[in-house]
């Protein structure tokens, strides 16, 4: 997040303020995490099934970018929705983060229309909704 704080739609600074009660939150949900590495931190992916829904976060560091990480790590997570029985992907997408989005439309997702701004203190920006129907 430090290295790319508009690939995510919360701050550093709120991430770093919940973690531990946002991550036993996910762990609660059944969140599943797809991990690259290499030594470094590569890349992740992390999924929460909500129903028949599951919501999708990505991130690839900045220096292993555009080498088929983000499709592989997309395409894992997409797997393992198709495996539990999951009808639709999301996953939202700040603005500014063309390559992402790119990525996302490339592999299927289309925007739902669906936009709202980020909280404080990245108001200036708005997220978009993708989605994957399966």
């Amino acid at each position: 997040m430090r290295d790319s704080p508009d690939a995510f739609t919360a701050s550093l600074e709120t991430e770093e303020a919940h973690l531990v009660e946002k991550w036993q939150e996910r762990i609660q949900q059944g969140v599943v995490v797809f991990c690259a590495s290499a030594g470094c931190d590569v890349g992740f992916a992390w999924v929460v099934r909500r129903g028949d829904a599951v919501t999708l976060g990505l991130w690839v560091s900045p220096e292993h970018r555009c080498r088929g990480i983000g499709a592989a790590l997309l395409d894992a997570a997409i797997q393992w929705a198709r495996g539990v029985g999951a009808r639709r992907v999301s996953l939202n997408v700040a603005d500014g983060n063309d390559a992402a989005m790119r990525l996302y439309q490339r592999m299927g997702f289309q925007r739902t229309g669906a936009i709202a701004a980020l909280p404080p203190p990245r108001e200036h920006l708005s997220k978009h909704q993708f989605a994957l129907d399966l």
